[in-house]
């Protein structure tokens, strides 16, 4: 196990590793890192949330009906409530 690189990881500016940084500077400009902003949060909405979740409750419905209608047997939380 390597407990320190070979070469060893450098700032830009101060020749410190600062992993919480805002900026990169090339030259003498500040540049703004990457960071998460609304339309990333969408598309982790549409491309990952939204799906999980469908998928989830199709096989919530399926499931139900599977033991609803072909064992005659009480599903889930439903049980609870009839």
């Amino acid at each position: 196990m390597i407990l320190f690189p070979k070469f060893p990881i450098h700032d830009t500016v101060s020749g410190m590793r600062m992993p919480f940084r805002k900026f990169d500077r090339i030259g003498q400009i500040d540049i703004p890192r990457r960071s998460f902003t609304l339309w990333a949060t969408a598309y982790a909405l549409a491309f990952f949330v939204i799906p999980v979740l469908a998928v989830a409750g199709a096989l919530d419905v399926a499931l139900y009906l599977l033991f609803d209608r072909v064992f005659g047997a009480c599903y889930g939380i439903l049980c609870l409530f009839s």
